[in-house]
């Protein structure tokens, strides 16, 4: 019987050491995929410093997995630029700023500049 518990036991602590290692690799690609499979447009822009929204353009933003992101105009302009997300999911870079990511869900993209956040959301 104590040769069995002790084989438990060493499965469980084995199993819980892979899944704490493989956890931060499989919520980054989670997150890399929830980008990457939608198009986001900015739905709100906060001047917190001035306690403001702000009006935007309609642009749409697409990341490309490849690190590539597309911000499409409504005249049809297409302006190419890079993006990165760091990999602790802490930042997202986009071109070359880098925002703090505060929420990221299949319809919602929540990102922070100093004092101005940024409030996408999912087209598709």
């Amino acid at each position: 019987m104590i040769i069995k518990k002790k084989h438990i036991i060493f499965l469980i602590i084995l199993l819980a050491c892979v899944l704490c290692n493989c956890s931060d690799k499989y919520q980054n690609n989670r997150y890399i995929n929830i980008l990457t499979s939608h198009k986001w447009v900015v739905n709100t822009f906060v001047d917190n410093s001035q306690n403001a929204i702000l009006d935007t353009q309609n642009i749409i933003y697409v990341f490309n997995k490849n690190g590539d992101l597309e911000k499409i105009y409504e005249c049809g302009f297409v302006a190419t630029s890079t993006w990165e997300l760091s990999p602790d999911n802490e930042y997202l870079t986009m071109g070359n700023n880098t925002f703090r990511l505060i929420t990221l869900t299949k319809k919602l993209l929540s990102v922070r500049y100093g004092n101005i956040d940024m409030f996408f959301v999912s087209i598709n």
